[in-house]
C-alpha cells in the first residue's frame, strides 16, 4: 500500500475538483481513496508514503496516437526529408525489417518513456505486424493500450508490406480473431486490438 499525501491532486472528478492538500491511496493497481488529507485512512500502515508537498498528483494520460516502431529510429532521420519521401525512402523500409522482437523492444522502450511522464494509456496507430508480441510488453509494463496491425491494399514496395485488399482484411480478421479467444484481454482493461488502416504514401 502506497500514501501520497499533502500533494496538490488533480481529481478530474465529476466537480473538476483540485485538491491544495490531497491524498491518494494506492493498492497494487487500485486506487482506493482520494479526497482531502484529512478524510484519506489507510486501513492499515501503508508500505511506503510519499510526501506530495510541491508535488502534483494527476490521473494518468492517454497518448491516443503513437508509433511505437519508431521509438527505434530516433536520430536516424534527417529533419529536413521532403514530407513526399518521408515514407517510402525512410519508414517503409523500416517497417518491412521490424521482427517480433524488434516491435516487442520499442513498445518497452516507449512504455517506460511514457510512464516516466505521467503515461498509462496509449492507442498504437496501427504500425504493428506482431500484435501479441507487443501486448506481451504491454501486459509486462502494466499499462493499458489498444494496438493495431499494419493494413493497406498496396501490391508495391518491399515484400512483407506488399497486400491486396483480400490479405490485409483476412490479416486483420485473424489478428481480431486470435484475440477475441484470449480471454481476459479487453476485460481486464490492459490491451485490446483494434483494426487500423496504415497511411498512404
Amino acid at each position: 500500500m502506497i500514501l501520497v499525501e499533502h500533494a496538490t491532486v488533480i481529481t478530474v472528478d465529476a466537480l473538476r475538483r483540485v485538491l491544495a492538500d490531497g491524498s491518494v491511496l494506492v493498492d497494487g493497481s487500485r486506487i482506493l481513496h482520494v479526497g482531502p488529507s484529512r478524510e484519506v485512512h489507510p486501513p492499515r500502515p501503508p508500505d511506503r508514503v510519499i510526501d506530495g508537498r510541491r508535488l502534483v498528483v494527476t490521473p494518468g494520460f492517454v497518448d491516443t496516437h503513437v508509433h511505437l516502431s519508431e521509438h527505434l529510429n530516433r536520430g536516424l532521420l534527417l529533419d529536413d526529408i521532403p514530407v513526399d519521401r518521408y515514407l517510402p525512402d525512410w519508414l517503409i523500409p523500416l517497417y518491412a525489417v521490424m521482427t517480433a522482437e524488434d516491435e516487442q523492444h520499442a513498445a518497452l522502450l516507449a512504455g517506460i518513456e511514457m510512464i516516466r511522464t505521467g503515461t498509462t494509456t496509449f492507442c498504437e496507430a496501427g504500425t504493428l505486424f506482431d500484435t501479441s508480441a507487443v501486448a506481451d510488453a504491454v501486459e509486462r509494463l502494466g499499462m493499458r493500450a489498444i494496438l493495431g496491425r499494419w493494413t493497406w491494399d498496396l501490391e508495391s514496395g518491399p515484400d512483407r508490406m506488399r497486400q491486396t485488399t483480400a490479405e490485409a482484411l483476412a490479416a486483420n480478421a485473424a489478428m481480431l480473431g486470435s484475440w477475441a479467444r484470449a480471454t481476459g484481454w479487453c476485460a481486464a482493461g490492459r490491451s485490446c486490438s483494434a483494426s487500423a488502416p496504415a497511411p498512404r504514401s
